[in-house]
């Protein structure tokens, strides 16, 4: 539980009425992960708390489809994991290459850590044109 947001787990404590259901591993992955996708869609000067979090505009850089427009969007992706979601350790990002045309994508690979585990997962990252990032957990 003390994996959720701040204010996810006071909701929650509010609906349940003080005492929280157990939460299953898929479901605390699936939290995390929504949360990073929220991270990685904010604009880079948007947020109030600080002027890195998020990603720059994205889409000028789309339009290259470049390697190297890759390789920056790669970079701050990494930056914003590492540095606004310290609920991911030991994470790697690579590149997808059977993402489609019009798309760039990466594989997500990270552990959760949890008491005395670590709940490993795996994600897709895929970017379109528009610059919207959607991240799926792979099964």
């Amino acid at each position: 539980m003390g994996q959720l947001r701040f204010l996810k787990r006071l909701q929650q404590w509010q609906q349940y009425e003080g005492s929280l259901p157990a939460q299953d591993d898929q479901s605390l992955i699936d939290s995390v992960l929504a949360d990073v996708e929220n991270l990685l869609n904010t604009i880079q000067g948007t947020a109030l708390i600080n002027e890195r979090l998020g990603l720059s505009d994205v889409k000028k850089l789309f339009v290259s489809h470049g390697s190297l427009a890759q390789d920056v969007v790669t970079e701050e992706i990494r930056y914003n994991i590492s540095q606004f979601e310290a609920r991911i350790k030991r994470f790697t990002l690579e590149k997808d290459s059977a993402a489609r045309t019009g798309q760039l994508g990466w594989v997500l690979h990270g552990e959760i850590p949890v008491r005395e585990r670590s709940l490993a997962f795996q994600a897709n990252l895929v970017l379109t044109a528009d610059g919207r990032i959607s991240l799926k957990a792979r099964v």
